[in-house]
């Protein structure tokens, strides 16, 4: 597994990255552009990591529909 330990990534754009297997630990993504990303890998419980990063409508469904909603 990969990791970002402790890191700022504020307002970092992430594209091309997949999500699978990394830990953001006591890292800060504030502003983060994450609509470029695979974010296939992320679950909803860490989604809190990721609190004030900008995603995508689709990104934001397929989060949802991962956690066995239906999105309508």
């Amino acid at each position: 597994m990969s990791a970002f330990r402790s890191c700022k990534l504020t307002g970092a754009a992430f594209e091309e990255v997949s999500y699978l297997g990394l830990s953001f630990e006591h890292s800060l993504l504030i502003g983060a552009d994450l609509r470029g990303a695979d974010l296939g890998g992320l679950k909803l419980v860490n989604a809190k990591l990721f609190a004030g990063a900008t995603i995508s409508p689709r990104q934001a469904a397929e989060l949802v529909r991962a956690t066995g909603l239906n999105v309508a």
